[in-house]
């Protein structure tokens, strides 16, 4: 077999990296756009009603989900767990990405995307923008229902395969 015939046989893996970049891509700049609409419509620790269930607060979260670690103190910590979350998940992708399935490596790009959206808030801002308020779960943002869509759908996709090993 020449050469050029066996290069071409070889999985390369470059479009399971544009689904990867994709998802990435679309999840960060539709949670930049968001919040700099909120930033600009809204004052801080303000709200408005769009429907009786749903309200869009413009918050200022310094912690985690549901108020954990919500001390300035931990900044330099959620900003150092962030970089180090955001490049294992891009190491991972690259590494695997002739063996994975594009449905999770699009997964991946979401949660990779939203861990950047978020990072981004607490370098400028010292913390998250939420803006999502249905008042009976905590405030929330795009970044972060594209890291918690993207798990989900990752581990739905995986608690149905036979072969969920081959994931790591």
């Amino acid at each position: 077999m020449s050469e050029s015939a066996g290069k071409r046989g070889r999985k390369t893996g470059i479009g399971t990296l544009i689904f990867f970049y994709s998802g990435f891509l679309a999840a960060f700049v539709l949670d930049r756009i968001s919040k700099a609409i909120i930033l600009f419509m809204i004052p801080e620790n303000s709200s408005f009603e769009v429907f009786r269930f749903l309200h869009i607060t413009n918050i200022k979260n310094p912690g985690i989900c549901f108020g954990f670690l919500d001390s300035p103190v931990y900044l330099p910590v959620l900003i150092f767990a962030s970089i180090i979350a955001l490049g294992l998940i891009i190491v991972y992708m690259h590494k695997k990405k002739t063996a994975l399935p594009v449905f999770p490596v699009f997964c991946f790009g979401l949660i990779s995307g939203g861990i950047l959206g978020n990072l981004v808030d607490r370098i400028i801002h010292r913390g998250v923008i939420d803006f999502i308020d249905f008042r009976v779960w905590p405030v929330f943002n795009l970044a972060d229902t594209f890291i918690v869509c993207g798990i989900a759908f990752l581990v739905l996709f995986y608690s149905r395969r036979k072969d969920a090993s081959g994931m790591f």
